[in-house]
C-alpha cells in the first residue's frame, strides 16, 4: 500500500513537472524567435513574435472550446516540437522579401506563411496547457495545480533562455525548444501507459519523440549547415559577405544580440573624416549586431603618428584641442573607435563605456593585437553597462569623478530617413533627460560632444539639437551662450 501511495506521488510530481517543462519550451520558443526576427529580417518583426504566440494560445482556446474535451497531451506535444522544427525551416527558407511586398504580390502571400508557421507551435503548446486546464489535471487534482506548473515552467523558461542563447545561439534555442518539446510528448506518454495497454500510438510516439532527442542533441553539439540562419539580402552582414575578399570570422551569441565580425578590404568606416586629411581609414574589421549596425575595428596604435593625424581631422579632434589631456568619458563606445582618436588627440585618461559585453570582449581578447591593445591601454578603463545607467549614476558620484569631456560616439549606422520602419525604433540614449544626466558628469567648465549623422530633410541632428537645448534650459542655462554645431560631408556635431 506504502509502494503504491509512493508511486503515485511520483507519477503525479512528474505530471506537473512535464506540464512544467511544455511551459518552459513555450517561452524559450517565443524568446527564441524574438531574436531570430531581428537578426533575419530586421528589429521591428521582432515585435511580432508576441503577437504570433499569443495568436496561437487563443486559437487553442477557441478549438477547445468547440471541441468540449482536451486532445492527447503527448501527441500536442510532439506536435509542437515537429511544428517547431518545421516552422524555423520555413521561416529560413520561405523567399519572402519585405521589402518589394509593396510591388509584388507573392510576398503578402510569403508573409501570411511566414506568420502562420510561426504562430502553428504556440497553437499545439496551447492545446497542452489548455486540455490539462480543462481536466482539472491528473487524478482531477485541480486545475490550480496545472496553473501553477504552468507559471513555474514559464518563469524557468524566461530564465534558462539567458544561458540557452549565450550558450547555443538563436537557433541553438529552438533546437533545445524541439528537444524539450519531445521530451514532455515522451514523458506524457509513459505516464499514460501505466495506465492502460500500449497502443500503436504509443510506440508511434516515443519513435518519433526518441528520434527527436537524439538528433536534437547532435545538431547541438555539431549544427548541419542547413540549419545555419539565412539573412535578408539588404542586411550589412550579407552585403559585406558578397565581397571578394571578405572573410568571415567570428559569430557568437548573448541574450541580447547576435555579434558578428567580417574582414575585408572593402570596410572603411571613418564618420566625418575630413577630405583634406593625409591619411585615408586604415584597415579595419567590421563588427556587426544582429547582421546590421556595422562598427569597426580599427587596425591602428592609438600613439602611432598616422592616428595623431587622423584624429586632427575628426570632428572629436576639436574637443580634444580644446582640452588637452582630459579625462574623458565616452558614452556607447561601442568597437572603440572614439577611444581611439581620443587617446591619440591627447586626452589623459579615458572611461570608456558600452552596453553589449560580447563586443568589449571582442576588441579587448580577439582583436587586442590588432588594435594596438587598445583596451590593454593603462589609461583605458572600460565598463560593461548601459551608457545612461552609467551617466546617471556618475552624476550622484562625488565632484572628485567628475570629467572633462563626455562624448556620445556615434556607432549606429547612416540611414537616409528615420520614417516608416526607423521611426519605431527607441533610444534612450538621446533623451532630454539623458543629456542631463550626461552634463551632470562634467566638470563646470567640461564639453559634452554629441555627433549624428546629417540626412534630407535633417532628422537626427534636428532632434538631438532641440533635446540638448532642452536639457541646458531645464538647468537655467541660456542655449545660444552655451552651444556650437558644425557639419562634414554627412554628420552634424
Amino acid at each position: 500500500m506504502a509502494y503504491g501511495w509512493i508511486r503515485l506521488q511520483v507519477g503525479e510530481m512528474w505530471y506537473y513537472f512535464t506540464i512544467a517543462l511544455v511551459s518552459a519550451a513555450t517561452i524559450l520558443l517565443e524568446l527564441a524567435l524574438l531574436r531570430l526576427f531581428a537578426v533575419q529580417q530586421f528589429y521591428h518583426f521582432a515585435f511580432m513574435a508576441i503577437s504570433l504566440a499569443l495568436l496561437g494560445a487563443g486559437a487553442s482556446g477557441s478549438i477547445l472550446s468547440l471541441r468540449g474535451r482536451r486532445f492527447s497531451p503527448a501527441g500536442m506535444s510532439l506536435a509542437f516540437a515537429l511544428t517547431t522544427l518545421g516552422a524555423y525551416l520555413i521561416i529560413n527558407y520561405l523567399p519572402f522579401d519585405s521589402f518589394s511586398i509593396a510591388w509584388d504580390s507573392r510576398q503578402l502571400f510569403y508573409l501570411a506563411i511566414y506568420f502562420l508557421a510561426a504562430a502553428v507551435p504556440f497553437l499545439f503548446a496551447g492545446l497542452v496547457i489548455g486540455g490539462e486546464l480543462m481536466g482539472a489535471g491528473r487524478n482531477g487534482g485541480g486545475s490550480h495545480r496545472v496553473y501553477g506548473a504552468n507559471l513555474i515552467g514559464s518563469a524557468a523558461g524566461s530564465l534558462i533562455s539567458l544561458l540557452i542563447l549565450e550558450a547555443f545561439s538563436g537557433v541553438g534555442a529552438v533546437i533545445v525548444a524541439i528537444i524539450m518539446g519531445a521530451i514532455s510528448g515522451l514523458s506524457f506518454t509513459l505516464l499514460d501507459i501505466h495506465r492502460r495497454e500500449r497502443t500503436v500510438r504509443d510506440l508511434v510516439t516515443i519513435g518519433v519523440a526518441s528520434g527527436l532527442i537524439l538528433v536534437g542533441a547532435l545538431a547541438l553539439i555539431r549544427p548541419p549547415a542547413f540549419f545555419a540562419q539565412q539573412l535578408s539580402p539588404y542586411k550589412t552582414l550579407a552585403v559585406l559577405s558578397q565581397a571578394l575578399d571578405s572573410r568571415h570570422v567570428l559569430t557568437t551569441w548573448d541574450a541580447t544580440a547576435r555579434v558578428d565580425v567580417v574582414e575585408g578590404s572593402t570596410i572603411h568606416v571613418m564618420p566625418g573624416l575630413s577630405l583634406l586629411s593625409p591619411y585615408g581609414p586604415p584597415p579595419q574589421a567590421g563588427l556587426m549586431l544582429d547582421g546590421d549596425n556595422l562598427m569597426p575595428i580599427t587596425g591602428l596604435p592609438p600613439d602611432s603618428q598616422q592616428a595623431q593625424v587622423l584624429a586632427n581631422y575628426l570632428p572629436n579632434g576639436v574637443i580634444h584641442r580644446l582640452r588637452p589631456q582630459a579625462h574623458t568619458l565616452v558614452i556607447e563606445a561601442g568597437t572603440g573607435m572614439d577611444v581611439l582618436f581620443a587617446l591619440a588627440g591627447g586626452a589623459g585618461q579615458v572611461t570608456a563605456v558600452e552596453e553589449n559585453g560580447l563586443v568589449n570582449e571582442i576588441v579587448e581578447k580577439q582583436y587586442g593585437a590588432f588594435t594596438g591593445g587598445l583596451y590593454q591601454d593603462p589609461r583605458v578603463s572600460v565598463t560593461t553597462q548601459s551608457g545612461r545607467v552609467f551617466a546617471r549614476q556618475g552624476s550622484r558620484a562625488s565632484w572628485e569623478d567628475r570629467y572633462d569631456v563626455a562624448v556620445v560616439a556615434l556607432t549606429d549606422p547612416h540611414r537616409p530617413v528615420t520614417s516608416g520602419a526607423y521611426s519605431l525604433t527607441e533610444d534612450y540614449v538621446y533623451t532630454v533627460e539623458a543629456f542631463g544626466d550626461y552634463l551632470n558628469t562634467l566638470e563646470d567648465d567640461g564639453l559634452l560632444m554629441v555627433t549624428r549623422w546629417l540626412q534630407t530633410p535633417p532628422s537626427e541632428s534636428g532632434r538631438t539639437f532641440g533635446a540638448i537645448t532642452a536639457a541646458l534650459e531645464k538647468r537655467g542655462l541660456d542655449p545660444a551662450k552655451h552651444l556650437m554645431a558644425f557639419r562634414t560631408l554627412r554628420t552634424m556635431t
